[in-house]
């Protein structure tokens, strides 16, 4: 499908092209398409995924529509000749008033950003969506989180033999210290909303999103890496390739070569395992 062709309201089209290559300048084109086909302008909503973006395209549509009434008449048919619309009279006149119906209608051409499009959507059905009507979107959560994660930490030590203490406490653990811990935690709940629409459908989340995992790494929850790794087969590679770097003793080979002495399972005498290796 050529770009001429995705602008026809008759159409559905999806583009997929790089930063620069004129996306949006095929998007404002559609929508002068369908203006000049008579939709209401109430009637189209476009959706991008920045305010910026959003703000852009209604700018870039003005001007254009603008560009309309102020032309020659040549100029005129070149223009709506290059929106692939056949010329009349009729279509001369609708594309001179474009602007002015724009500036007059009380609900016009709609741009929001997804965020945007999905809380309009909750304040027309409140209800149905189970959120108070009237309801208002806190910019700033951090707070919120904040005192979430007092609450959490509170919770915890109110109660050290619970499974929320233990489980916190392996958490502290794996991610080696409270700092990275929060940082975690920060994480995961800036992506809350993709780990709900992940689980959604399962009563158990946790237990079946380490399933899936598993499934995807071809890894064992219950398997034991650290076990399985270290056979007399890497065990001999580790210390030949230790080997090799005490051969040239500079600062950063010295600096591996304890890092491999402290991981092998076996006790070291200087350079050598004391256990030997067949």
């Amino acid at each position: 499908m050529t770009a001429n062709q995705a602008i026809r309201p008759d159409r559905s089209a999806s583009v997929a092209a790089s930063a620069g290559t004129g996306k949006t300048y095929l998007l404002v084109s559609r929508i002068i398409r369908l203006l000049l086909e008579d939709a209401r302008p109430d009637a189209i909503v476009a959706i991008t995924f920045t305010r910026k973006a959003a703000a852009e395209m209604q700018s870039r549509l003005l001007d254009r529509l603008s560009d309309l009434v102020t032309v020659d008449d040549q100029q005129l048919d070149d223009k709506l000749t290059a929106l692939e619309i056949s010329l009349s009279e009729k279509i001369r006149r609708r594309a001179r008033h474009l602007y002015e119906k724009l500036l007059r209608s009380e609900r016009s051409v709609r741009f929001f950003t997804f965020h945007a499009f999905c809380q309009e959507i909750l304040r027309r059905f409140p209800l149905e969506a189970d959120v108070p009507p009237g309801f208002e979107l806190i910019e700033d959560t951090g707070l919120l989180a904040q005192e979430a994660w007092d609450a959490l930490a509170s919770e915890a030590t109110g109660n050290p033999d619970g499974d929320l203490a233990r489980a916190l406490d392996t958490l502290l653990d794996y991610c080696e210290g409270l700092g990275n811990t929060s940082q975690a935690a920060a994480a995961f709940l800036a992506h809350r909303s993709d780990w709900w629409a992940y689980t959604s459908d399962t009563d158990a989340p946790v237990a079946w999103a380490v399933e899936r995992l598993a499934l995807q790494l071809g890894v064992s929850p219950s398997a034991n890496p650290r076990g399985d790794f270290f056979n007399d087969a890497n065990i001999r590679a580790l210390w030949q390739f230790g080997a090799l770097l005490d051969k040239h003793p500079n600062a950063t080979n010295r600096k591996h070569a304890v890092a491999l002495h402290r991981a092998t399972p076996w006790e070291w005498s200087g350079n050598t395992p004391r256990r030997a290796i067949p």
